[in-house]
């Protein structure tokens, strides 16, 4: 924890459920912060919250880089309910509520939306207690709604950019484009590339996510293996997770404004000829 260069941590302990409630606070020197709020299970919860603190830390400042790139007067801020083994989903409301409670103590501090493990609906809840300070709800509630549609129209713009960049032509037919993760956002993504004359490629870790209709002829890769595929660029920017990576650059991820372009090389180090992937 002393590693990081962000400004506050908060940690609530929910003894009903054993969950821990997280939110990290990068800055709030400009209008406050605003980050997504995510909720997972951490099976080592009990005895082990490095994890669940470090998730929150890194997405903070990610969502501070995406302001400051976006030139917007606003810090970044993530929160992360870690859920421990076993978690009861009829407890779920409840446990937003008092994670709302959370929110609105902090006074305007840090404004939050939906993202992973989270939805509108739930955004719903944790209003009851936590507005004004929670966004995207339900278009009943007055919200926006599901914003996974506009942000994958984001990421496509960003790939497209990338392809300008990188290859001169922002084109992506007849591109092989791979998406880690088809979740609300990646499954939209998948399709537009698909409508764009793209070859869409996807990893995911969640056999449920696998099983979904997806657009024909799209082909699945196995985890952890798909980075060693031979690509041009790659959604999002995973470069860390394996040192055989072979593509050119990285788009990243939803909100980001940077790429980082590197030579395909094949496992030998040498410069890859493909100028077709993505």
């Amino acid at each position: 924890m002393t590693s990081w260069g962000g400004e506050t941590l908060v940690l609530r302990r929910d003894k009903p459920t054993g969950a821990w409630l997280i939110v990290a606070l990068y800055s709030t020197r400009a209008n406050g912060s605003g980050g997504g709020t995510r909720m997972r299970a951490y099976p080592d919860l009990s005895a082990d919250l490095s994890a669940a603190v470090r998730d929150a830390q890194r997405l903070a400042e990610g969502m501070a880089a995406k302001f400051a790139i976006c030139r917007l007067a606003f810090g970044g801020g993530k929160a992360v309910i870690a859920l421990p083994s076993g978690f009861a989903e009829r407890e779920r409301p409840a446990l937003l509520r008092r994670y709302g409670e959370l929110v609105q103590s902090l006074g305007g501090r840090f404004v939050t939306a939906p993202d992973v493990g989270t939805s509108p609906a739930d955004m719903d809840i944790i209003a009851e207690t936590g507005a004004p300070y929670i966004l995207a709800r339900t278009e009943a509630a007055g919200g926006v709604g599901d914003s996974s549609g506009p942000t994958a129209v984001g990421v496509l713009a960003g790939i497209q950019a990338t392809c300008a960049v990188a290859l001169g032509d922002a084109s992506l037919a007849g591109r092989r484009v791979l998406v880690q993760g088809a979740g609300s956002v990646g499954g939209r993504l998948l399709e537009l590339l698909a409508e764009a004359g793209a070859k869409p490629l996807f990893s995911d870790v969640n056999p449920e996510a696998i099983a979904l209709p997806r657009p024909s002829r799209l082909h699945v890769c196995r985890p952890r293996r798909h980075l060693r595929r031979r690509l041009r660029h790659l959604r999002p920017m995973r470069a860390r997770l394996c040192p055989e990576c072979r593509y050119h650059s990285a788009a990243p991820l939803p909100g980001g404004g940077r790429s980082r372009q590197q030579p395909a090389r094949d496992s030998r180090g040498r410069r890859s000829p493909d100028s077709k992937g993505l």
